[in-house]
């Protein structure tokens, strides 16, 4: 049996050194009794009163108003959290290792924490994200919630809300064994560049991939678990992000990518 902390956050913006929790959500979830056993909904009344813009506040309808009628200290919010944390092993949400993860983890710098307790016990934490640890079917290349949520069967009501895209998370984890699950999550997060000219998009969205104007690359997150299958079932060129991988070589195509890629030295 394995207890999970369900978590998300709904926000200022989406710059996660920048902007500002509003509100938590977070839930137990027994993966044995598949059930969710203690829930939680908190909003956030931050002493520096952070800007809501217009464009976010139509999108999760959290407005200062709302605010100041129903928002509790930070410090006591995050205590409430990491009080459920500390009865579960791994912490999960949706696009959690790329934002809420790092959005919390700044909303804690900014708290009085007397000795970094806080901070201490989220460096402790084990994390699922459902976007990249759930073995989902080839065929369903999109990792939006409402979407995911809608191929399985759930009906998402309040999206964007904390807590309820909490339960939305919650049920495509129940959907899959959490074992292989497990398995995921303990591996690191990697970044693949397809050498594809930006002409060649829908190659490269049918793969996965999305175009990082910056950089002008096609792009893809995925976990070293799926690496070996991903690489031999690509039909083009990719680059292995070299801030996961150190030492990778620049380029590996898929003809002439590592067959056991877990017992290379790469690692």
């Amino acid at each position: 049996m394995a207890l999970v902390l369900g978590f998300d956050t709904e926000t200022t913006g989406v710059d996660t050194k920048k902007d500002y929790i509003l509100e938590v959500g977070a839930a137990i979830y027994d993966t044995e009794e598949k059930q969710i056993v203690e829930v939680m909904d908190k909003f956030l009344a931050w002493p520096q009163k952070p800007m809501i813009p217009v464009e976010v506040k139509e999108i999760h309808g959290i407005g200062p108003a709302l605010i100041q009628k129903w928002g509790a200290y930070p410090e006591a919010v995050f205590d409430q959290l990491f009080e459920m944390a500390k009865h579960c092993d791994y912490i999960c949400g949706h696009n959690a290792l790329m934002f809420d993860k790092p959005i919390l983890e700044t909303a804690l710098m900014r708290i009085t924490d007397p000795d970094k307790k806080l901070l201490q016990k989220f460096y402790n934490l084990k994390w699922i994200d459902t976007i990249c640890d759930v073995p989902y079917p080839n065929h369903i290349k999109v990792r939006k919630l409402e979407y995911l949520a809608f191929h399985h069967k759930y009906i998402h009501q309040q999206a964007h809300r904390a807590l309820f895209d909490v339960f939305a998370c919650l049920h495509l984890l129940s959907s899959y064994d959490f074992d292989l699950i497990q398995a995921i999550s303990k591996t690191a997060l990697v970044t693949l560049q397809a050498d594809l000219p930006y002409e060649r998009r829908e190659e490269a969205s049918l793969a996965g991939f999305y175009w990082n104007k910056p950089n002008k690359k096609w792009e893809k997150s995925i976990k070293e678990y799926w690496l070996n299958d991903t690489i031999r079932q690509l039909k083009f060129p990719v680059a292995v992000s070299q801030e996961k991988l150190p030492g990778l070589a620049a380029a590996i195509s898929p003809s002439t990518f590592p067959t056991n890629y877990a017992q290379t030295k790469l690692l």
